[in-house]
């Protein structure tokens, strides 16, 4: 049913992972499964992809895969998460630099905001 949008999709996981919310509707939970198992072929990394095949093989009664796959979404958004955090800091500690005699902050005193 959804074969020609499938064939437009594998150049980025996110795309192939869309299907997902029509393959739920119909109960088409394997496809799904297919589905995510070809992006996460495309891009290993991509957490909701574990996410989206967690819930496929959950509603297949597959507990010991649906857990398998929610663990490794959450150890892959908490990583992507720690390292878009630092990305964020190096940024602002920068700004804060350029413009810290006019905001009269010491740079010192804002690097305690990440160890909370």
């Amino acid at each position: 049913m959804f074969d020609w949008l499938r064939k437009r999709s594998w150049k980025s996981s996110p795309t192939t992972t869309r299907l997902l919310p029509a393959y739920f509707k119909i109960g088409e939970y394997e496809k799904g499964i297919a589905d995510c198992n070809k992006a996460l072929d495309l891009r290993p990394d991509h957490a909701n992809t574990y996410n989206n095949r967690g819930h496929c093989r959950a509603a297949l009664g597959d507990a010991h895969g649906a857990s398998a796959d929610f663990q490794t979404a959450l150890h892959l958004a908490q990583a992507t998460c720690a390292k878009r955090l630092k990305e964020l800091w190096a940024g602002w500690k920068h700004s804060l630099e350029i413009c810290q005699n006019s905001l009269e902050i010491p740079i010192a005193s804002t690097e305690n905001l990440l160890e909370s």
